[in-house]
């Protein structure tokens, strides 16, 4: 008799294994959900900060800031000069890289 009940069992959950897989079912759901939440929600800020930087780079005062953001070490960078670079941006390709101070280059600046 033992047998029989032992092969009856086989591929079926007793009560408390389905209990507990309806739990961590419904625990993974809500994580699932909460997840494409949060990247709903980075998604929806990453596109207002790029319509904000496309709004900025249509004027003068814009684009000067932006790229004094970007550049805020430009005097530290070996393509610096004053009147054809004030920003001390590398040509496109280049990595960006500064004057070290025992002599040299590197790519960080502290």
């Amino acid at each position: 008799q033992l047998e029989k009940k032992k092969q009856n069992q086989e591929g079926f959950l007793q009560r408390k294994e389905k209990q507990r897989l309806e739990r961590l079912q419904k625990e993974l759901k809500i994580v699932t959900n909460a997840q494409e939440v949060r990247a709903k929600e980075a998604e929806e800020r990453r596109a207002l900060k790029l319509e904000e930087e496309k709004k900025l780079m249509k004027t003068k005062e814009g684009v000067e800031r932006m790229n004094e953001e970007k550049f805020k070490f430009a005097k530290y960078s070996i393509y610096y000069d004053e009147q054809m670079n004030p920003f001390g941006a590398p040509p496109p390709g280049k990595p960006m890289l500064y004057w070290r101070n025992g002599g040299g280059t590197t790519m960080q600046l502290h």
